[in-house]
């Protein structure tokens, strides 16, 4: 998607909302039936590739936009939108972009008391500058516990594969786990994430923290990062990536 249809997006958001958004500080908030939740992000990231007789220092910079609309109280429509800036730092190789949409569907129950189960199904495009574009089908399961407690741990696990094939090229697993708290207006969100490609046998883990301060009921900011902590069978060294976003909710 073109920057500036991303950009069009923010601005739409902005309008007046009249949602009640309870906890939109919740990392894992839905809006309400007939409302929409707009999470315009921006990341900047720094890693180390080795190649042996060539070491690369990339940055990447990425903007998005992710919409999710209330169908009804446990249905929702989700879509997002990505640009990204990849610089390879070396006189190598150009600069490229890259660019990257999705959309499905999420539903979410309570199959106990003070738990949330949703799960979802995506169809994905990803199409970098030169090269053709790829496409994936996404299933995702997150699981939310003891959401009355002071500490609420979560755990999710998502998997991909080619659209086109159905093969196990695009073969990937995720898996996430951790803990979040709220107090008053702001919750803190930490997990490690386990990223493992089935057909390359290619593995990284990762710690991720994020806060969120909601400063009406309608509008959150966030910030946080996440840093590699162990690779195997990979070209990675290190990778830092910072974020914000913006959440509203119309």
């Amino acid at each position: 998607m073109k920057l500036i249809k991303i950009v069009l997006c923010s601005l739409m958001a902005a309008l007046p909302a009249t949602a009640n958004a309870e906890d939109i500080q919740d990392p894992f908030y839905r809006p309400q039936s007939g409302h929409f939740l707009s999470e315009t992000g921006f990341s900047f990231a720094k890693a180390k590739l080795d190649f042996g007789v060539l070491k690369l220092k990339p940055e990447q910079k990425v903007l998005s936009e992710q919409l999710t609309y209330g169908i009804t109280s446990g249905l929702f429509a989700e879509a997002t939108f990505a640009n990204s800036w990849v610089d390879l730092k070396s006189d190598m190789f150009e600069k490229y972009e890259s660019r990257y949409w999705d959309a499905g569907l999420a539903y979410r129950m309570a199959p106990a008391q003070n738990t949330a189960l949703t799960i979802g199904a995506y169809y994905t495009e990803n199409r970098d500058e030169g090269q053709d574009r790829e496409n994936t089908v996404e299933a995702k399961a997150l699981l939310e516990l003891m959401k009355d407690q002071a500490l609420k741990p979560f755990a999710a696990v998502a998997y991909e594969r080619d659209a086109e094939y159905f093969s196990k090229s695009h073969d990937n697993y995720n898996f996430e786990a951790g803990l979040w708290a709220k107090a008053d207006k702001i919750s803190v969100k930490t997990a490690v994430s386990y990223v493992y490609n089935h057909h390359d046998t290619v593995s990284s883990t990762y710690i991720d923290v994020e806060a969120d301060y909601a400063l009406a009921e309608n509008i959150a900011v966030g910030a946080g990062f996440s840093s590699l902590l162990h690779e195997h069978n990979t070209l990675l060294t290190s990778q830092t990536t910072y974020g914000a976003q913006l959440k509203l909710v119309f």
